[in-house]
């Protein structure tokens, strides 16, 4: 029920294990027993469409039994959001109020999503959106497809020249990761 699984030899003391980070639970598998494992594969609950790509991040765990249920409960527990910063663009020039967008995701699902400039306090943006091409490449994710985050920021008390902006994603575990930077040149 957790997103992974585990083949092992009959001992239970050595075998391979796999934790899906969009928490998959079906699974197909083919063992020969004289052999510690043969292959095991998540059985997706989704179609790929027509010329579409689908991407995933799975996690390879060796082990026994309980090692690999105590690694893939920790990776559960502890995988930091990821995402994408859309817009403004990298190196763009930008005044006044500038617009920005975005998507983030998570194995359990994101809390919320900050804009932080030059390092300095983190700026709440709106988190939920409507991002249902996101959720084509990346089915299964939790959230989806409302997984899109908005907001602004004012040029007006920022220096005419190169700053960084870092998109900050905390998931429902308290995980936190810098999504993306971006640099963005003030215009003068």
């Amino acid at each position: 029920p957790d997103g992974w699984v585990t083949m092992q030899r009959q001992t239970l003391d050595y075998g391979v294990g796999m934790h899906t980070e969009s928490r998959l639970t079906s699974w197909q598998g083919w063992q020969l027993r004289t052999l510690p494992f043969n292959n095991f594969r998540p059985i997706f609950p989704f179609a790929i469409p027509s010329l579409g790509t689908v991407r995933g991040r799975s996690y390879l765990i060796l082990g026994g039994q309980g090692t690999v249920a105590s690694e893939a409960q920790w990776l559960d527990g502890h995988l930091p959001p990821f995402g994408v910063l859309d817009s403004p663009g990298p190196d763009e020039l930008v005044s006044g109020v500038v617009p920005l967008h975005g998507w983030a995701l998570d194995n359990k699902g994101v809390a919320s999503v900050s804009l932080i400039i030059d390092g300095g306090a983190p700026l709440p943006l709106t988190y939920g959106g409507a991002r249902p091409d996101v959720c084509l490449v990346w089915p299964t994710y939790a959230g989806c497809p409302n997984v899109g985050y908005v907001g602004s920021f004012d040029t007006s008390g920022l220096t005419p020249c190169h700053h960084m902006l870092e998109i900050q994603a905390t998931d429902s575990d308290g995980n936190s990761r810098v999504i993306a930077r971006r640099r963005i040149i003030v215009a003068p």
